[in-house]
């Protein structure tokens, strides 16, 4: 019972920082997309622009990296610990319904995917050694590309979201809350975005 109902915390929890994380890269995006760059510049306001664009960098790593991390308390409340607990017949069961079974297992294929993804060591050792935690990297280690980022990112998204539909404690897409997060997004750059 009570691993049923952390499954169900998780997955709320997960789908809130899954259309987080959908949110944040709209607004990486639409700051790298605009021409927002050159006239913050030239107004001389770059310097605290690529402060804000790292700080949501950051951010959106973070998000993302928790819920790779190792299980290591019953306490954890992160996707890691939600699929484990969801190996356990009983469990499933008791999160799940047969109209949403399908769901469940997109999540679980998502999930296998996610962690099989071979950038995602090099994702992990971003946020351990540079985000998180300031250590000296581990050779031969990449850092991981900007567009690996936030693919790794959105590929997460997804998965929580499976997650969340799939335990039913969501019924709707992501795909519903995020165009009035681009929208914004794009109205916070538009004061600098070119005009062409």
């Amino acid at each position: 019972m009570l691993q049923q109902f952390a499954v169900r915390q998780i997955a709320k929890r997960a789908f809130v920082d899954a259309v987080e994380i959908l949110s944040l890269i709209a607004v990486l995006e639409a700051g790298n997309s605009n021409g927002s760059s050159e006239a913050l510049n030239k107004a001389g306001a770059g310097r605290a622009a690529g402060h804000i664009q790292r700080a949501l960098f950051t951010r959106l790593h973070v998000i993302v990296a928790r819920h790779y991390l190792p299980v290591r308390s019953n306490s954890d409340l992160h996707a890691a610990r939600a699929f484990e607990l969801l190996k356990n017949k009983d469990v499933r069961a008791g999160v799940t319904s047969p109209e949403r079974e399908a769901r469940l297992a997109q999540a679980e294929t998502d999930w296998a995917k996610c962690c099989a993804d071979d950038r995602l060591d090099a994702y992990l050792h971003l946020r351990h050694k540079f985000l998180a935690h300031l250590a000296e990297p581990k050779e031969g280690v990449p850092i991981p590309m900007y567009g690996e980022v936030l693919e790794i990112a959105r590929n997460t998204a997804s998965c929580l979201n499976h997650l969340a539909n799939g335990t039913g404690i969501v019924a709707m897409e992501i795909d519903t809350q995020i165009p009035a997060q681009r929208d914004s997004a794009k109205a916070f750059w538009a004061p600098w975005a070119d005009e062409k």
